[in-house]
């Protein structure tokens, strides 16, 4: 039983009188039994309790007050439904006990009978609207239906009794981080220090604010409990995830490694070492690590995508690439993921008609992709078919009119057909654009053929603007840098320029685009 439902039972017995029912000829006997029935109930004997409680029911059936008392000590026992059924007769006899109702609520939602248990509840809190055990319970139960704006409405009026239990707690909490105040869930998690919470507790509290995407709140809380826990692998991993999400690549990167000097054969931290790796521009190593998660986990596709990624993202190893996808598909030959992967290495060692290929048979395998759709339009451009690479990409952005990537190469198209003469193009592609930042205002992409196509235009300070978001989002992009000093040199601005041109310089030229096809990181 949880400790929430031990204190709505125990709040449900305290409201029990030791005078129980209509005095008639057995009414000293029914007290005594009573009496003795309470205090055994009390003392957790609730075994002893029930058969009492029986024998006074003989003497005096269907008095509430006895129906009550016994489905108290029934949900003691766990015994839900039977707890149910007695909770509920008592009160269809006594509809105005609000206390016996209230346990019956909680009984319910024990049962997982929310629907029940909320409408029962509400009844209560009509009655009482202040009562805070009543409005714990009914912040709990409309937060196992996942109404996190009334579960939060309940809870936060009765926060001395929140943060009393790590479970309500965590329900708080969960319910906050689903509105997005996430401040005000840090807030409630740091409760749980003084409730000296349980290992469980914690790590089910990194959970949530890993599901939240409170990576920082979540490393911590999975590093606090991974002492002494028995699962220390799985918590460690969970943490070095977290610190991975946060960009620490560093520190997650340190804490993998601890975990596979101690349990070297989980392919899965290999895999996130392998990523570690990759973001930290060793790409070597990372490729590396990604073949051992695939050496002891080759039934893992994710591995072998993950793998073919790392490889497909530099020319010196598109060969490797393609053998990674090779063995992708023959062994997950019914995985459009596989087909993909194997698509986007041929467009990257330009053999575009195999792509074309490559992605129709990943678009046959699941035609709701949208990822997919997308490789295929952009595999039929390169490959000539600029025809069908239309009325893909057109027939892509009505079927996905919220994906921005699809919107912005069908922005891409037009302006290339543009900048080849079909002038007809240019304004489509511009409102394109346009409608692409809206959907996504953080796509540098997008910003940068913005900024390109209004520097053509000669709208030097639109294009400007422009530029300088696509340079705070991608700072390592190289032709934005470029297309910043013409715009500065445009301008007259000659300083300005020749910083832009400084920081174009100072950039490598870029290794191909690491698409996601599938990775988890």
């Amino acid at each position: 039983m949880s400790a929430l439902r031990f204190v709505v039972l125990a709040a449900g017995l305290a409201g029990v009188p030791l005078a129980v029912g209509q005095v008639g000829s057995h009414s000293a006997e029914v007290s005594a039994l009573t009496s003795r029935a309470m205090s055994l109930a009390r003392a957790g004997r609730a075994a002893e309790s029930e058969s009492l409680i029986n024998r006074a029911l003989r003497l005096q059936p269907g008095d509430p007050a006895l129906l009550a008392m016994l489905g108290n000590v029934l949900g003691m026992q766990g015994r839900g439904e039977e707890a149910n059924d007695a909770f509920s007769r008592a009160v269809l006899l006594n509809p105005d006990d609000q206390a016996t109702r209230r346990s019956l609520a909680a009984s319910q939602w024990q049962s997982g009978r929310l629907s029940e248990a909320r409408e029962n509840i509400e009844i209560v809190l009509a009655a009482s609207p202040s009562d805070p055990t009543s409005l714990l319970l009914a912040g709990m139960i409309a937060e196992n239906m996942g109404d996190y704006t009334a579960a939060v409405a309940r809870l936060e009026p009765a926060r001395h009794l929140v943060y009393q239990r790590a479970e309500t707690v965590l329900a708080l909490a969960r319910a906050l981080y689903s509105l997005e105040r996430v401040e005000d869930a840090r807030h409630t998690m740091r409760q749980l220090d003084s409730l000296r919470a349980s290992i469980s507790d914690v790590e089910s509290a990194g959970t949530i604010a890993f599901d939240s995407q409170d990576y920082e709140s979540a490393s911590k809380f999975f590093d606090a409990a991974r002492a002494g826990h028995l699962e220390w692998g799985r918590l460690t991993f969970n943490m070095a995830l977290s610190l991975y999400r946060m960009n620490r690549f560093r520190a997650a990167r340190h804490a993998i490694e601890e975990l596979l000097d101690r349990e070297p054969y989980t392919g899965e931290a290999w895999n996130l070492l392998g990523w570690c790796l990759e973001k930290s521009g060793e790409s070597d190593r990372a490729a590396a690590a990604l073949e051992r998660a695939v050496a002891l986990e080759p039934e893992s596709e994710k591995h072998h995508l993950d793998l073919g990624l790392v490889l497909a993202g530099r020319r010196g190893t598109w060969h490797l690439a393609m053998e990674a996808a090779e063995r992708a598909v023959k062994r997950f030959p019914d995985s459009f993921r596989s087909h993909q992967l194997k698509g986007l290495v041929h467009v990257r060692q330009q053999h575009f008609l195999d792509a074309v290929n490559a992605y129709q048979r990943a678009l046959d395998l699941s035609p709701n992709s949208a990822e997919v759709r997308l490789g295929l339009t952009v595999a039929l451009w390169a490959s000539g078919q600029d025809e069908r690479a239309l009325e893909m990409a057109r027939e892509s952005t009505v079927t996905f009119p919220g994906d921005a990537a699809l919107r912005h190469q069908l922005a891409r198209m037009y302006l290339d057909r543009a900048e080849r003469g079909d002038r007809s193009g240019e304004e489509g592609g511009l409102a394109l654009l346009q409608e692409t930042l809206a959907l996504d205002p953080g796509l540098a992409e997008a910003h940068y053929d913005l900024g390109s196509l209004l520097l053509r235009r000669g709208e030097l300070q639109q294009a400007l603007a422009s530029l300088r978001r696509a340079a705070e989002l991608d700072p390592s992009s190289r032709r934005t840098h470029y297309a910043l000093a013409r715009c500065w040199r445009r301008l007259g601005r000659s300083a300005e320029a020749a910083r832009a041109m400084e920081a174009f310089r100072q950039l490598a030229e870029p290794e191909a685009a690491a698409e996601r096809v599938g990775a988890t990181r």
